[in-house]
């Protein structure tokens, strides 16, 4: 039972930086008030299509809970999502999103596609083996800020 609250508690650290993003705004204490209305909206709507497909739900449903305060776990409990679904589409979400980011690395000659597909293979075997979240992060050694629940 203490396994599942701390696989819970674990998901909802992770979500944190999106959820605290998404109930304070864009405002100073989060590093976001340079940014301008455009860059604002692109935050918001990317944030609100992650975290939709983190939980299963559209969108719209997501943006009416945010409406209403509603916290992952209150939005999980209410629909009845199960947390090993929410813990298996965070790691796919994530694997794209380093994926994506490595291909762009690739294109922009920053590292080789060997380097790129090696990285990506340890990440993916860090995910499967649960070791992600134990102090390395998603992107550690990369230095990257990508908006990916972590870092």
């Amino acid at each position: 039972m203490k396994k599942k609250y701390l696989i819970l508690l674990a998901s909802t650290i992770a979500l944190l930086p999106i959820s605290g993003v998404l109930a304070y705004g864009f405002g100073g204490f989060w590093g976001f008030n340079n940014l301008d209305p455009d860059q604002i909206v692109q935050r918001q709507q990317m944030m609100f299509e992650r975290e939709a497909k983190i939980l299963g739900i559209s969108v719209d449903e997501l943006k009416n809970y945010w409406a209403n305060g509603k916290t992952m776990k209150e939005i999980m409990e209410e629909k009845g999502i199960n947390q090993e679904d929410v813990q298996k589409r965070m790691k796919e979400i994530r694997l794209q999103e380093l994926k994506s980011y490595l291909d762009i690395l690739v294109s922009k000659g920053v590292i080789s596609q060997d380097q790129a597909n090696k990285r990506y293979e340890v990440m993916q075997n860090w995910t499967e083996n649960g070791r992600m979240g134990r102090g390395k992060g998603l992107f550690w050694g990369m230095g990257v800020g990508l908006p990916c629940g972590r870092n």
